[in-house]
């Protein structure tokens, strides 16, 4: 007998597996970044399909099968493609899927997801800030003069100003950050 794990996640990547299947790619809340199944996704008769669309935030139930994770069932809470959020969740997505290796645990959701929701026309400061905390919770940066902004996975209106003021020495410690995680 299986056991049925659900948990909030965040769908990064969408990709076809066979004739009706597609393998997904998630952040979840309980797991960090995994790869699992969601079978017959793409019959038009799936009860899925508008669940688990590509950059939504869905509660997702899961089996751990032999080899792959399968979703047996899922049921959306959010949509996160807005025009500001695309850009945003594509340099997200793309740090994510570099960094992490394997079901990571962690902080990931909640600093991905607090980051992104955030109501701010300072694009970029957010992205430099979610990079900064993925790069710390993955353990490829030292903080040090930086805890401000590594200290919760909330983003304010005044921490998005003061990652611009620093901003050099932020973008110093994520460069830094990418060349330990790429050696």
């Amino acid at each position: 007998m299986y056991s049925i794990y659900t948990t909030p996640a965040l769908v990064l990547n969408i990709r076809p597996y066979g004739d009706n299947d597609m393998i997904l790619t998630i952040l979840t809340k309980k797991f960090g970044v995994l790869r699992a199944v969601a079978t017959g996704l793409r019959k038009e008769k799936s009860k899925l399909r508008f669940s688990l669309q590509l950059l939504s935030l869905a509660d997702i139930s899961l089996v751990k099968g032999k080899g792959i994770w399968r979703v047996t069932n899922a049921k959306h809470s959010e949509s996160l493609l807005t025009e500001k959020r695309i850009n945003l969740l594509e340099k997200i997505k793309l740090t994510i899927t570099r960094l992490v290796q394997g079901e990571e645990t962690g902080n990931l959701f909640e600093i991905v997801t607090k980051g992104i929701l955030i109501d701010t026309d300072d694009v970029d400061a957010v992205e430099m800030i979610i990079i900064l905390r993925i790069l710390n919770d993955l353990g490829y940066i030292e903080g040090i003069g930086l805890e401000e902004f590594l200290k919760s996975t909330e983003i304010t209106q005044e921490l998005v100003e003061k990652s611009n003021e620093k901003k050099k020495e932020i973008i110093k410690v994520i460069n830094k950050g990418f060349k330990v995680a790429d050696m």
